[in-house]
């Protein structure tokens, strides 16, 4: 785990955003002008970015996409919100930079179910296409690497991996044998959208005297069992139907299995690490003495617990918080902006509850699956022109639009109370980029989550797929010990 993100706080990201945004309301990408010399700057340690300095004469640059992501705002009458006007301001930065005219070539839906249809599309594409940039779910884009359709974007000029815009544990988790065939960070603005996070009630909390939950983050004693203790039978039959179903009130809900996610990278246990030989291999201490322990103990949170209720995909409850029927539940980033605040509900913000107090690095969390990664495909016109377009987006998101939506959004028009914000510092400090939760065909990011939400062993769910995990790691180190 790396800390991903340092942002630019205060009046200097106020003005860099204003001049931005007044670049934007006059683009005019030239036509068709002579490409110059990579241009030298004064660089920083903090920034490093030197733009290539080259002028692309308006030239249309094509982006393949998965139509679910919100990721592109290209047009300022479909910016909806302060946030979708500065997605597009920083699209138009970043076309008045490098002379180019971003354009959707194609968009269908590639999110989970559809996602392997969506990688099948790039391999029907021919060169006439014109596709210059692909962006996709997180969880299509091992599919397309293994299959040859992208570029090794370590291999390609102008991307600056050591940069703190690119997400060093991200790009560090994906890298096997010099290889990095996709990737993400502060380029893509759904990575934060898609930070988990955990949820509580404040007049809830305040009304059950469970305590200062703050103070107990501060101190270290955030922890599973500490949350099964402030949850502990906090119900209520709401629906009067005599049945503990979506609609009660309870004092944890996890919306659906997914949710359960977060529990496990809160005790920081990826699912995939590296050996010395540079392989994928199933992590030690996800099937030892630990994960086990962390599994039953998760199993107990939510069983053996009067106030808790784990939904399922086929009977989820995605709104228990914002309709005041939750004293705790996770959620993500996106879920606050777009449901929790515009409810009337007084939410505090807490990161997810660590193993134990005795847990060190501070605390942890994960994305959710919904966010989006980059690559450069093998039909790529010019593989030197989409290097040099997705360095300018990293580079921009991270110095002016993520700024804007951390430290004026979720920091301050989203946070409650000061307590939140602070808590929303240590949420990006912690985030673990696992391998194994972009790497479809191993499904072992999964793993946690059945055996929580089914009450059974880690080691039954373990040994029943045992082959589909070894069998989908050899095929991905094969394809990229080539």
């Amino acid at each position: 785990m790396q800390r991903e993100f340092r942002f630019l706080t205060g009046a200097l990201a106020l003005l860099m955003l204003l001049c931005a945004l007044a670049s934007c309301s006059g683009k005019t990408p030239q036509k068709n002008p002579e490409t110059t010399e990579r241009k030298t700057q004064e660089t920083t340690e903090d920034d490093p970015y030197v733009s290539p300095g080259i002028n692309y004469g308006g030239d249309r640059f094509r982006i393949y996409t998965w139509n679910a992501t919100d990721e592109w705002v290209l047009d300022d009458e479909a910016s909806t919100t302060p946030i979708d006007a500065q997605t597009y301001a920083h699209y138009c930065r970043v076309e008045d930079e490098l002379g180019i005219m971003f354009e959707i070539g194609q968009s269908v839906s590639g999110g989970y179910g559809r996602h392997l249809e969506f990688i099948n599309n790039i391999g029907m594409l021919s060169q006439a296409e014109d596709i210059d940039l692909v962006c996709q779910y997180s969880l299509a884009a091992i599919y397309g690497a293994m299959r040859g359709y992208y570029k090794n974007l370590i291999d390609q000029e102008y991307l600056n991996w050591g940069a703190d815009y690119w997400s060093n544990g991200f790009v560090s988790s994906n890298t096997f044998n010099d290889k990095l065939y996709y990737c993400s960070g502060a380029v893509s603005r759904t990575t934060i959208y898609e930070m988990f996070l955990m949820t509580f009630n404040y007049e809830l909390a305040q009304s059950y005297d469970v305590g200062d939950l703050y103070g107990m983050v501060d101190d270290g004693t955030w922890t599973i069992e500490k949350l099964k203790t402030l949850s502990q039978n906090i119900y209520t039959d709401v629906n009067n139907n005599n049945m503990r179903d979506s609609g009660d009130l309870f004092g944890l809900v996890s919306p659906q299995g997914n949710m359960l996610d977060p529990y496990q990278y809160g005790a920081n246990l990826p699912c995939l690490t590296m050996n010395d030989f540079g392989e994928l291999e199933i992590n030690s201490r996800l099937t030892g003495d630990f994960g086990v322990s962390l599994c039953d103990r998760l199993r107990d949170l939510f069983h053996n617990n009067g106030g808790a209720y784990c939904a399922s995909k086929e009977l989820p409850d995605y709104y228990a918080m914002a309709q005041g029927r939750a004293l705790f539940e996770v959620g993500t980033a996106g879920y606050i902006i777009r449901t929790l605040n515009p409810s009337e509900i007084n939410y505090g913000i807490l990161p997810m509850p660590k193993y134990d107090s005795e847990q060190t690095g501070g605390y942890h969390t994960c994305l959710s699956m919904v966010y989006s990664s980059f690559s450069i495909p093998e039909i790529a016109n010019d593989a030197a022109e989409s290097a040099a377009v997705l360095e300018a987006l990293a580079h921009d998101s991270y110095t002016q639009l993520i700024p804007y939506i951390y430290e004026n959004n979720l920091k301050s028009r989203y946070s409650k109370r000061p307590q939140d914000a602070r808590m929303f510092d240590l949420l990006t400090e912690g985030i673990v980029y696992d391998p194994g939760r972009v790497m479809d065909n191993v499904d072992i990011y999964s793993l946690f989550r059945r055996a929580i939400r089914d009450n059974v062993t880690l080691g039954k769910y373990f040994e029943a797929s045992k082959s589909v995990f070894e069998n989908g790691l050899k095929d991905i180190n094969f394809a990229f010990s080539e």
